[in-house]
C-alpha cells in the first residue's frame, strides 16, 4: 500500500517538483521498496559461517538451510597439521557471520588471523561440557594406562596438550552442535524455530547413531590393534576399544626405530589383530612394522577422506566434505570390518 501510494506521489508529481525533490522521492521509493521485500520474507536472508575443517563442516550443514553459506577452509583430502591459510581464506573469514574452529592445536594456523575478524567465533575445545583427553606417547600403550601428560612427555607434539580430535568422541559433537544452534539462532532470530527443530532432529539422528555403533563394536571391542598416529583416542575410549599402539605421534614425524621395533614385535608375536593406516597418508608409513607379516591392514578415516571421494549427495566431494554421520558410521564399519575375526 505504500508503495503505492508513493507510485501515484512520484508519478503525479515528478513533472512539476524540483530536482531534489525527484531524487528524494525515488529514494523513499527504493528504501520502501526494499523494506517492503524484507519483511515479506525475512527467512530469505542466510547466515555466512565459516568452519576450519572438513568434520566440523559436517557437523554443522545440518543446522543450516539453503540461504546459509558454509565456507571450508580446510577440506576433507588435506591434513590439517602444518596447513597454512591463502589469501582466498583470509577473503572468506572477513566475509564471515559466524567461524567455528575445532582448538586444541589441529587449527592453530588459524589463531593469528581471529584478531582481524569481527564474527563471533566458537572454538570447540574450549566448550564448557565436553571431553577432553591428553595426548598420548607414540609407540606401545600399557593396558588400562591412560597415558596422563607431564612436563617434557609430548617432545613431538608439545604444542597439543589435549587431544585435538574431539570430534571423535560422539557427546562433544552433539555439544557443538547444540552452541552452534544457539548461535544461529542469534544470529538469524527470524527462523529462530526452524533452526531449532533441525537441532533437535539431528541430535537425535547422532544418538540413534551412538546406540547403532554400540552394538557393532561389541564383538570386537577386546581385540587390540594399532594405529598409523594417535587420532582415535576418543573414539576409542568412547567404545571401550583395544588400542596398544601408535606408529606415529604426529603424522610429520617420523618415528624412531626403536619404537618401530617394538610394535613390529608386537605384531610378529600375534599380539594385533589389524593395523590402521589412514587415507590422507601413504601406506609406505606402516609398512615398516607390517611388511612380511599376515597381520590385516585396515583404513580408519578421521577426516572423511575416502567418505568425501565416494558420496555422490549433496555433502560431496565438490564440498571437501561429507556429512558427519557418514563419516563416523563409516568409520564404525571400517573398525569391525578389520578387527573381526
Amino acid at each position: 500500500m505504500i508503495i503505492t501510494n508513493l507510485l501515484k506521489f512520484n508519478y503525479r508529481f515528478a513533472s512539476k517538483a524540483s530536482k531534489f525533490a525527484r531524487v528524494f522521492l525515488w529514494a523513499m521509493l527504493a528504501l520502501a521498496v526494499s523494506q517492503s521485500a524484507y519483511a515479506q520474507s525475512p527467512t530469505k536472508k542466510g547466515v555466512i559461517v565459516t568452519v576450519s575443517i572438513a568434520p566440523l563442516a559436517g557437523l554443522i550443514e545440518p543446522l543450516l538451510d539453503e540461504n546459509d553459506s558454509l565456507q571450508l577452509l580446510l577440506n576433507a583430502s588435506s591434513s590439517p597439521h602444518g596447513f597454512q591459510l591463502k589469501p582466498s581464506h583470509l577473503k572468506a573469514l572477513h566475509q564471515s557471520e559466524l567461524v567455528v574452529m575445532n582448538g586444541a592445536g589441529i587449527d592453530a594456523w588459524l589463531n593469528k588471523s581471529l584478531f582481524s575478524i569481527y564474527a563471533p567465533v566458537v572454538q570447540f575445545a574450549n566448550l564448557k561440557d565436553i571431553k577432553r583427553l591428553p595426548v598420548r606417547e607414540g609407540g606401545a600403550w600399557q593396558a588400562g594406562h591412560d597415558h596422563e601428560h607431564g612436563q617434557g612427555s609430548h617432545a613431538e607434539h608439545k604444542d597439543l596438550v589435549v587431544d585435538g580430535h574431539l570430534w571423535l568422541e560422539l557427546d562433544n559433537a552433539v555439544q557443538l552442535v547444540k552452541v552452534v544452534s544457539r548461535e544461529l539462532q542469534r544470529l538469524a532470530p527470524y527462523k529462530k524455530q526452524q533452526i531449532a527443530t533441525r537441532e533437535a532432529k539431528f541430535v537425535q539422528a547422532l544418538q540413534a547413531l551412538d546406540k547403532q555403533v554400540q552394538e557393532m563394536l561389541s564383538a570386537v571391542k577386546s581385540r587390540p590393534y594399532l594405529v598409523l598416529h594417535d587420532a582415535f583416542q576418543y573414539f576409542e575410549k568412547h567404545y571401550g576399544l583395544n588400542a596398544v599402539g601408535s606408529i606415529q605421534l604426529n603424522p610429520s614425524i617420523a618415528p624412531s626405530i626403536r619404537r618401530v621395533y617394538e610394535l613390529r614385535n608386537k605384531v610378529l608375536a600375534k599380539e594385533v589383530v589389524c593395523v590402521f593406516k589412514e587415507p590422507q597418508f601413504p601406506e609406505r608409513r606402516i609398512q615398516a612394522v607390517t611388511r612380511g607379516t599376515d597381520v590385516k591392514i585396515g583404513v580408519a578415516d578421521p577426516l572423511g577422506v575416502g567418505s568425501a571421494g565416494q558420496s555422490t549427495s549433496r555433502q560431496s566431494s565438490d564440498k571437501g566434505f561429507v556429512g558427519y554421520e557418514k563419516l563416523y558410521h563409516s568409520l564404525a564399519h571400517e573398525v569391525f570390518k578389520c578387527l573381526q575375526p
